[in-house]
């Protein structure tokens, strides 16, 4: 489809005269919410009223951090098996499959899918972008964007469909915005950009323009993009997750701490007050632990009898403090239930009395959560996938061979594998059993139970705990066998400790038995 050249000189004039006007509220909202995520407090420092505080260090809780973290880690914990084709064509694309596979390896795709859903938790969305690679081992990169750095302009006539994309990046200490369509790719950077300003509120110049080479079957040109929501886009392409909320209880989270930290710490030394003490009198200075005073008394009321001075320390009432903690508890505790994330996974409660049923029960919202979200992310998945192979034929049909280490060699796919591949993915994704942590000893019982019943063998075991593949089990299954043999071997071989054992009872030695007294005596007497 190709874009209509209206849009594309209203989106030069937009760029070059008011910045991202357009979209520059929602890139200041993710800023701020990634900054919090990434516990960036420094423009954010709470501001506490009263000429006290003014010297107050803020307080600063990652508590945002923790909970968006909590929330994504099950989902790509694993990753899932990823195929092409459904049952009939899942043989005539498992070339097309391994290659797909191949370049994910290359990506570290499951940690960048991982990192893709924490930036959608936090700021609504985040974008992969899939470019061309002069690396033989990664002839394909897949790279992620966040929400603050990515810019769309949409289809006047459908707000789904994304007309062209910008990315903001900083390169050579500007601003630059690079913008995409299906025919171009224009750059354009900042005539002046001081850190700490935000790229929609800059004006930028036109600096080049080149070609989008990158195509499809039919040679129609392809935005590099594909984005990841939090929910799916239903009316606007632009969705909202929890990151706004999330952010919001940091910041009053960290005020509320730093109030806190300023009454303790100008509280915490009491007051002294003199009794007693004859008018004008002041203690010497400066005060040290250890001094003598001998202070003036003052007279009584008829000025003769002479009043004992004393001192006193006036303290303020420290039930403050526990009124502040019990607030801000009482506040994450609200947040956690709201996000449906167990206090006892945020806060590391260490309860040995807790039961390993007490503790599954526990993390079943988690586990829900993320098996909710195994639906949307396939979607995802496969909208990754038809580009990746997109890409992959269209740099393919620039060259004979495309070469990835670790495969066979040469591994060599035709455009039309991959062409045929990307026209419908048909991605299939197994994703692999989501279990909570128990405790070792409760999960070493279901282990037994398991291997005892033949309802799971060592190797599935040795891929569930220990995170690994099946080759990587089979394999350490392999050693542990053979070292188990070779032992048995070595300790055959081995005599016990002591003693040499004694002959059988039935079993004559043949040497001689020494002669007794008697013996002797009768053999010399003949």
């Amino acid at each position: 489809m190709a874009t209509d050249p209206g849009l594309l000189k209203k989106i030069r004039e937009e760029i070059t005269t008011g910045g991202l006007r357009h979209e520059r509220q929602r890139i200041d909202d993710a800023r701020q919410n990634l900054d919090f995520y990434a516990g960036r407090f420094s423009a954010y420092a709470p501001k506490v009223a009263g000429e006290l505080y003014d010297k107050i260090r803020p307080r600063y809780s990652l508590a945002m951090q923790r909970i968006v973290n909590t929330l994504t880690a099950n989902l790509y914990k694993d990753g899932p098996r990823r195929s092409l084709g459904d049952d009939d064509t899942a043989g005539q694309r498992e070339k097309a499959t391994t290659w797909l596979n191949a370049i994910y390896k290359a990506n570290a795709i499951d940690a960048q899918w991982q990192q893709a859903d924490r930036l959608a938790t936090a700021a609504d969305a985040a974008a992969f972008q899939v470019v061309p690679s002069k690396e033989p081992h990664r002839p394909v990169r897949i790279q992620i964007w966040d929400a603050s750095q990515i810019v769309t302009w949409l289809d006047p006539d459908d707000q789904l469909t994304v007309a062209a994309v910008g990315i903001v990046d900083q390169y050579n200490e500007q601003r630059r915005l690079r913008v995409y369509t299906p025919e171009l790719v224009q750059t354009y950077m900042t005539r002046q950009w001081t850190p700490g300003t935000t790229a929609g509120a800059t004006a930028y110049e036109f600096r080049a323009e080149r070609e989008n080479d990158i195509v499809d079957a039919d040679g129609n040109g392809v935005i590099p993009f594909c984005f990841v929501h939090f929910n799916l886009p239903l009316c606007d392409f632009w969705t909202y997750g929890p990151g706004t909320f999330l952010r919001d209880m940091n910041d009053a989270a960290n005020a509320l701490l730093t109030q806190i930290g300023g009454s303790i710490r100008y509280n915490l030394i009491p007051v002294l007050v003199g009794k007693g003490l004859r008018e004008g009198w002041r203690p010497p200075s400066p005060v040290r632990p250890g001094d003598v005073w001998f202070p003036p008394a003052t007279s009584d009321a008829n000025g003769e009898t002479p009043a004992d001075p004393s001192f006193d320390y006036l303290q303020a009432d420290a039930s403050f403090v526990a009124a502040g903690w019990d607030d801000l508890n009482n506040y994450l505790d609200h947040t956690l239930e709201m996000c449906g994330v167990p206090p006892a996974t945020v806060r590391m409660v260490q309860d040995s009395a807790r039961s390993g049923v007490s503790i599954v029960a526990e993390q079943a919202p988690l586990i829900l959560w993320a098996q909710s979200r195994q639906r949307p992310f396939a979607h995802y998945e496969e909208c990754l996938a038809k580009l990746v192979l997109t890409v992959g034929a269209s740099h393919l049909a620039r060259q004979d061979t495309m070469r990835v280490r670790g495969l066979p060699d040469p591994l060599r796919v035709g455009v039309d594998e991959l062409d045929e591949a990307a026209y419908l993915p048909q991605l299939s994704l197994r994703w692999p059993k989501m279990y909570p942590d128990m405790p070792g000893p409760d999960q070493d019982a279901a282990d037994d139970w398991l291997l005892s019943h033949q309802m799971a063998s060592r190797t599935l075991l040795l891929m569930r705990r220990e995170s690994m593949t099946r080759p990587e089990a089979q394999a350490y299954l392999k050693e542990v066998a053979e070292d188990l043999e070779v032992e048995s071997k070595l300790f055959a071989a081995i005599e016990p400790d002591g003693d040499e054992a004694e002959p059988s009872p039935d079993k004559k030695s043949d040497e001689p038995k020494p002669e007794t007294k008697a013996e002797t005596d009768e053999r010399e007497d003949d």
